[in-house]
């Protein structure tokens, strides 16, 4: 289909930060990538914009990668949706780019989140073990539309009957702080915007305080990228963890969607 290159060079439709679909800055640099991830459109089931690239070096087969992105949704957007993710593939171009890995349902990597923020750039990414020694990443929405969850915007710019989204920071390594945790990871950090976590280290408990009062939820992962842990809180949280085995956890604290804070946390 036709993904976009939207860059601050450009003067017309595919510009940064106004353009075509909406308005949203870069996070690095001068550009970032859109594409269409859902449309409700009568005569075209499964309508997908996908892209990609090569990658620096191919997959080494067994070994566990990270991955992740930061993603927008478009002003223009009528719908927002789920199942943002990653596939990669051995070849370049032909099947792999077109229907049939969509047919397959078995991208490597998506968000079960459906991703509603216009205003707000938000982090999504996990791992997977390489099965081949791919050489190509292709980005997109790799599951059909039966198995896709969508929600209707109510916004006034909202025109065209698609979700799309614009896509920054995308990232694929061995090492899960330079993709997941790339941020708030180089020292132990007790305060944060609107929650404070302590103690830290811990024993078998940690308190929360939300010192904004909304609802949110912590999500805990381990050094590998896996959820070990969850719960909600709004006010204050005395949280017991003591069935995790001590050493070094990682940390995400999401509102309505928002991913907005991080950081590390020690178990002894």
């Amino acid at each position: 289909q036709t993904p976009d290159y939207f860059n601050e060079c450009n003067k017309s439709s595919v510009n940064v930060p106004n353009n075509y679909w909406g308005n949203q800055n870069t996070l690095n640099g001068h550009a970032y990538f859109g594409f269409g991830a859902f449309a409700n459109y009568y005569f075209n089931l499964n309508h997908r914009e996908l892209f990609g690239c090569q990658l620096s070096n191919p997959l080494i087969i067994g070994k566990r990668y990270f991955v992740s992105m930061e993603v927008s949704l478009a002003e223009k957007s009528i719908f927002a949706c789920n199942n943002l993710g990653f596939s990669f593939s051995t070849s370049s171009s032909g099947d792999d780019y077109g229907t049939t890995i969509i047919n397959l349902n078995k991208p490597k990597y998506s968000s079960n989140s459906i991703i509603a923020d216009y205003k707000n750039w938000v982090k999504i990414g996990g791992s997977f073990i390489a099965d081949s020694n791919y050489q190509f990443i292709i980005i997109g929405n790799f599951k059909t539309d039966d198995l896709t969850q969508y929600q209707s915007m109510n916004s006034a710019s909202a025109t065209d009957s698609v979700a799309y989204y614009y896509v920054d920071n995308i990232c694929v390594s061995l090492d899960s702080l330079t993709c997941l945790y790339s941020t708030s990871v180089n020292k132990i950090t007790t305060t944060y915007n609107k929650t404070k976590l302590y103690p830290n280290p811990f024993f078998n408990s940690i308190k929360l305080s939300g010192l904004d009062g909304q609802l949110k939820q912590i999500v805990i992962y381990d050094a590998v990228g896996t959820e070990v842990a969850n719960t909600s809180f709004r006010e204050s949280l005395d949280w017991d963890l003591s069935r995790l085995p001590s050493g070094i956890y990682f940390f995400k604290i999401i509102n309505e969607l928002v991913y907005f804070e991080t950081g590390k946390i020690i178990k002894e």
